[in-house]
């Protein structure tokens, strides 16, 4: 009986190590989450990022307004990338980019 518990609480703890590392690391490839200053709440979600989350990563890149960002892009660390409007952007930088629309 002994041994049974602790076999289960052994499996447990795993799955909660598990878990947590894929919440900090939850991408494999950059992820757009924000266009044109409007959030991609699907993306959000799929990236298993909470909007909170974001606007702390936002205001850690230096972002005062929405409606300043051209792309807002998680990467596959949970790091953010923000491209400004008006800001030109080389096509290779911008390759493997889920989301991105075709006409970037």
């Amino acid at each position: 009986l002994i041994a049974l518990v602790v076999l289960f609480a052994w499996e447990h703890a795993v799955r909660l190590v598990t878990r947590r590392a894929s919440w900090r690391y939850p991408l494999t490839s950059a992820r757009l989450v924000l266009v044109d200053g409007q959030v991609d709440n699907a993306a959000l979600k799929a990236a298993r990022i909470r909007p909170a989350d974001l606007w702390i990563r936002l205001r850690r890149a230096g972002v005062t307004q929405l409606a300043d960002v051209r792309y807002g892009i998680i990467e596959g660390d949970g790091s953010v990338t923000v491209i400004r409007a008006g800001q030109e952007v080389s096509p290779e930088l911008l390759e493997g980019i889920v989301g991105l629309p075709a006409s970037s």
